[in-house]
């Protein structure tokens, strides 16, 4: 194969390549240059940490040697003069066991370490421990067997370099040992914050995908003015809202909540929404669409758990209400006439297949107002901690007394006597209001 005589630079990591190329362009293999220098200044950070541990550990060993040399001679009256000349081999031990167990303590760190990273903490540090004073005890007898004599002529002076040797070993393993603690504490950290922030993402993706799953805004419908608020207590919650196209120009009302919050009850939520919009257009009677939705997911529904929800079919032009119930909260109608509930339906969706659900009526006359909600708004506890809850009640006086007003009024006055019932304590549930007020016929015209 005939080559190019041109050689390519590339970088390859921190290593400058040339690549051998054919004449019709293709790679034939690629030749390192410097490749001796590059493999030195990947090793230089570990050479110069053993350098700088080794130099460390010369020193130290140094001055415990030179130290018990100088209060040995001078306990004996002998560092002024006379007796036995100064002992240099003492200090080149104390220097060659301190290296010792400064190589057992590289081995341990940098090999021994990471190949037990499962054993029990207790196991680890005893193996610290055992290491280094094997290297003690290693360089110790090899001190015996160069120079057996000073048993004999210095053991006091031999035994308390040993144990002198022995002591900075322990010390040096109680610095790894806490070094080891702090290392695995930070990376147990380092770890639950990466996890913490892999939650925090999927919760916000989750979020953004519920979100989108509500409506934009209220829908425009002709005489009617509606407003709603769907609150999670949560980063996503199990409430749900919706405002579905019916033929023949009606709307149909859906409000929803699923017993828990977080995500497996969003999850839910999106089910039961999605299947709401396929199969309300489809279904012209409220309680055969509860019955349908209740099969579907009462199939895969975990024992515990069930679905409340609302369904009313709007028709604008005359009013006509055609609901139906799933455990859900009547909604509640208020006008000139007084107060009324609708109270048709059954059981939550999922808890038995099979069983019918209730349909009834009504008709939302001009100027009157009706207000879907779910347990998150009555069930809100008070700021002290007492058995007392918002409840229905405090619901149905400001329907009375706001019902004439636009349904965002009624809407925000509501959410503000919440608000003040609650204090400073956080939600414990989600909250969602739907309200939807017939115009009168002086305003609609």
């Amino acid at each position: 194969m005939r080559t190019s005589a041109s050689r390519q630079p590339k970088s390859w990591c921190t290593v400058t390549v040339y690549e051998e190329r054919s004449l019709a362009g293709e790679v034939i293999l690629p030749a390192p240059r410097g490749g001796m220098g590059a493999m030195l200044r990947r090793m230089g950070a570990p050479i110069r940490s053993a350098l700088l541990w080794g130099a460390g550990a010369a020193l130290v060993g140094a001055l415990v040697g030179l130290t018990l040399e100088m209060l040995t001679h001078l306990n004996e009256g002998q560092y002024q003069g006379g007796g036995d000349p100064f002992d240099w081999w003492f200090v080149w031990q104390s220097v060659l066991s301190a290296e010792a167990v400064c190589l057992c303590a590289i081995v341990v760190v940098r090999y021994t370490l990471p190949q037990y990273d499962g054993m029990a903490a207790l196991s680890r540090y005893a193996l610290i421990m055992v290491s280094l004073l094997g290297g003690t005890f290693v360089a110790t007898a090899f001190s015996l067997l160069t120079r057996p004599a000073v048993l004999i002529a210095r053991p006091m002076t031999f035994l308390a370099l040993a144990i002198m040797n022995s002591l900075l070993a322990m010390m040096l393993g109680a610095s790894l040992i806490t070094w080891e603690t702090l290392r695995r504490s930070l990376e147990k950290s380092y770890e639950q914050l990466r996890e913490k922030e892999a939650i925090e993402r999927e919760m916000s993706v989750a979020r953004e995908v519920q979100r989108d799953l509500l409506p934009d805004g209220p829908p425009v419908v002709p005489g009617y003015d509606v407003a709603f608020v769907c609150r999670s207590a949560e980063a996503v919650g199990g409430d749900t809202v919706d405002f579905v196209p019916l033929p023949g120009e009606r709307l149909g009302l859906v409000i929803g909540d699923v017993v828990g919050k977080g995500i497996a009850a969003a999850l839910q939520m999106a089910n039961v929404q999605a299947l709401v919009r396929a199969l309300a257009p489809l279904e012209e009677n409220p309680q055969r669409l509860n019955t349908l939705i209740s099969e579907a997911v009462g199939a895969r529904m975990k024992p515990g758990r069930f679905i409340t929800l609302a369904y009313v079919m709007l028709d604008p032009p005359s009013g006509s209400l055609r609901y139906s119930l799933a455990g859900h909260h009547p909604p509640i109608i208020f006008g000139p006439q007084g107060t009324r509930e609708l109270e048709r339906g059954g059981l939550p969706l999922g808890i038995l297949a099979g069983i019918p659900y209730e349909e009834g009526s009504d008709c939302l006359q001009p100027g009157e107002s009706m207000i879907l909600f779910t347990d998150g708004v009555i069930e809100a506890p008070p700021e002290d901690g007492s058995d007392d809850e918002f409840g229905k009640d405090r619901v149905v006086a400001i329907g009375e007394s706001a019902y004439r007003f636009h349904p965002q009024e009624m809407l925000e006055r509501i959410l503000s006597e919440l608000d003040s019932f609650r204090g400073r304590l956080p939600a414990f549930d989600d909250t969602t209001l739907v309200i939807v007020r017939r115009l009168p016929v002086s305003e609609a015209s």
